[in-house]
């Protein structure tokens, strides 16, 4: 009886003729995984982000999300993306509506409605998320306040932790306040 050859084990023959080095695998996965991460950073920093934890990540790969477009949040192309907040433009004498958006029937294509219900979710996030300025200036000066105390009874560390958040909201105050009528123009 013949001798019958055991299968041919050579790892080439199976990936048509060259595998993958160790470090060409690693270089791979390690590239798609941080491609993964840039891209599930999009919805998940847009539009709600905090300022001690996503917000600074957001800002990181704002360049890469505006560069391949992937910063967007996802729920705002779903079939039904919920409710959403309207802005309508009247006239202040007869009321009647002058225009509004997102308007689904005056708004074609379909990607553009979403760039619009886009807008108007931001204008409505940047307008709930930003109080007045009379309402942030008593809330800094509480702040304020409750740092001078703290300074007085030798709690230094904390007075200054406080002192760096009020001045890193005072940023964001004003950044918003400068956000809101890009947005609106």
């Amino acid at each position: 009886m013949p001798h019958a050859s055991p299968p041919n084990r050579n790892p080439e023959s199976v990936s048509g003729g060259y595998s993958w080095s160790a470090t060409a695998r690693a270089v791979a996965s390690l590239l798609v995984a941080t491609w993964l991460f840039v891209v599930l950073m999009g919805p998940v920093t847009n539009p709600i982000s905090t300022e001690e934890l996503t917000g600074p990540v957001a800002r990181t790969l704002a360049p890469v999300h505006q560069a391949f477009f992937v910063g967007h949040g996802y729920r705002f192309f779903a079939p039904d993306p919920g409710p959403s907040h309207l802005v309508v433009v009247s006239d202040a004498t007869t009321g009647e509506t002058l225009w509004k958006f997102p308007d689904r029937e005056r708004i074609w294509p379909r990607l553009m409605y979403h760039r619009w219900f886009m807008l108007s979710e931001s204008l409505w996030s940047e307008f709930q998320s930003t109080p007045d300025r009379e309402s942030f200036d008593k809330l800094q000066e509480e702040t304020r306040q409750q740092a001078a105390r703290f300074r007085m009874a030798g709690k230094r560390q904390v007075a200054a932790s406080l002192m760096a958040v009020a001045e890193r909201l005072d940023r964001a105050w004003i950044a918003a306040s400068r956000r809101i009528p890009e947005l609106v123009d």
